[in-house]
């Protein structure tokens, strides 16, 4: 004899809201409208990593960022695999290759079960066509954090120079068609 039982699926407006309140909590996405980040979240994917998969692999190539929901992620520079930060719920990487197509500068690995939001430049493309205030100004957030990123490969290594925040707005308009 089977059993059987209708399990209840995840309500879709349920996940919605809280992809909004992620992106709510998130510095990059502040400026935004209500409206704004309910479009976000609308076309944003949540993904589930368990302890030590690696999310993305320094160099590879990538056009999406990501936000951790829960869990953390540690940030590894290559080839010695050194730990340069951690990114608790709330955070986000990969927003460098989502706004400019270049490859990632760094591998994330999750720590323990992680569950992030994917965003991707398709996403970013639409946003900017509508606000390109709202993408220049998550653009120059990222700049900032490049910037902090080549300071601590520095650290060990000579490293090129990070984009001049007009330079690299430069590039990234271009990559995401908004000039």
């Amino acid at each position: 004899v089977g059993y059987s039982r209708d399990w209840p699926e995840p309500d879709a407006a349920a996940k919605q809201q809280e992809r909004e309140r992620v992106l709510a909590r998130v510095d990059l996405f502040s400026r935004l409208t209500d409206d704004q980040r309910r479009e976000i979240a609308a076309a944003s994917a949540i993904r589930l990593y368990g302890a030590g998969e690696v999310i993305v692999r320094q160099n590879d190539p990538g056009q999406s960022m990501f936000i951790v929901c829960s869990g953390s992620a540690a940030v590894l520079l290559e080839p010695d695999r050194r730990q340069v930060a951690v990114i608790e719920a709330g955070g986000y990487f990969g927003e460098m290759s989502l706004l400019t197509g270049d490859p990632r500068s760094a591998s994330v690995v999750a720590r323990g079960d992680t569950t992030v939001l994917e965003l991707d430049a398709e996403l970013f493309r639409a946003l900017g066509a509508a606000d390109p205030q709202a993408v220049e100004q998550i653009g120059l957030a990222a700049v900032t954090r490049r910037a902090q990123l080549a300071h601590i490969r520095e650290s060990t290594q000579n490293a090129a120079a990070a984009d001049a925040p007009a330079t690299f707005l430069g590039r990234m308009k271009k990559f995401l068609r908004l000039s």
